[in-house]
């Protein structure tokens, strides 16, 4: 079992990083409204094929990122460099809070992983400000519906069903892999 959630979190790295990312492009089904969570694959990253130094036009720019960003489709936010920070520090705790979780569920501590879902990442009057603060309406809908998803892990975690809180975990997670393939900072 712990094995098996070591993977989910793994794969959720890997779903979120940039090159992973930037290789995914944009989904036309995401362009308008908040359609359900993806399910946690590596098809889109498969599917496009990695870049590798081999085939970009220069290594030395490839590493520094700008081959990245020129591929990069996501749709930017336009963020000050404090809010980016601030943005990228919430998300780094949403990450550890979702480790922590994964390692509590694999315990079978469930009233403790119930506790970390509803706290950090359940939708609490600060998270609906801080949701409230972002222009785009897309992203807004996408950060409440990960926040509202959030308390149903946590209410699916104090069940104890082992298989009911890992598909509240999956579709927690799919929010995170949903708004990192549309957006960017």
């Amino acid at each position: 079992m712990r094995a098996f959630i070591s993977f989910i979190v793994a794969s959720t790295f890997f779903a979120l990083s940039p090159l992973a990312l930037a290789e995914a492009g944009s989904d036309e089904s995401t362009k308008t409204g908040t359609p359900p969570p993806p399910a946690l694959s590596h098809s889109h990253t498969e599917a496009a094929g990695h870049a590798t130094p081999a085939n970009a036009a220069d290594p030395a720019k490839f590493y520094m990122g700008a081959a990245h960003n020129m591929r990069d489709k996501r749709i930017p936010l336009g963020l000050s460099p404090e809010m980016k920070h601030h943005q990228l520090t919430n998300m780094r705790a949403h990450m550890a809070a979702i480790q922590s979780i994964t390692g509590l569920l694999a315990d079978k501590k469930f009233e403790k992983a119930a506790k970390v879902a509803h706290s950090q990442l359940g939708l609490t009057e600060e998270m609906k400000q801080m949701c409230g603060m972002f222009e785009n309406e897309d992203f807004k809908q996408l950060g409440l519906a990960f926040h509202n998803s959030g308390n149903e892990l946590g209410k699916a975690l104090q069940t104890k069903n082992m298989k009911k809180s890992l598909r509240a975990l999956n579709k927690t997670i799919g929010y995170c892999v949903q708004c990192h393939e549309k957006f960017r900072q």
